[in-house]
């Protein structure tokens, strides 16, 4: 195996997607819709989000895929890759806040007797200074 082939660690189309977002849609005038995105490629939507996850989630691309509701982009400016990423902190912050209601109630009419919620997640909680005990 080259070394080449060895750096290979994403599936072609996932370059491909990065490549098409890096060349073509840099800024967030320039978005693309994931319906585009996706008939560009001839896959569905929700294959699409998955790869896009890969990208964001990996550090072996260099550049932020950023989403607005005009669709994905790769950030143009620093102004544009922290609006993106305060967006993605709320979100993140929003499940969060969810997820920890959702333990409160589930102590309520042994609605959280199948797992025990409160050791499963409590390294999590304190990670976030949420923890109760």
């Amino acid at each position: 195996m080259s070394e080449k082939e060895k750096s290979v660690k994403h599936s072609p189309l996932t370059y491909a997607i990065y490549n098409k977002l890096q060349n073509d849609h840099a800024g967030q005038t320039h978005a693309i819709s994931a319906d585009d995105l996706a008939a560009h490629f001839g896959i569905d939507k929700r294959l699409l989000r998955l790869k896009i996850n890969e990208i964001r989630s990996s550090q072996d691309f260099d550049f932020c895929v950023l989403s607005s509701n005009n669709g994905y982009y790769i950030a143009k400016s620093l102004e544009e890759y922290r609006w993106a990423n305060r967006r993605l902190f709320s979100a993140a912050f929003s499940l969060l806040r969810c997820a920890r209601a959702n333990q409160k109630k589930a102590s309520r009419h042994n609605q959280g007797r199948i797992i025990d919620v409160d050791m499963e997640f409590a390294d999590f909680f304190k990670s976030f200074m949420e923890d109760d005990n």
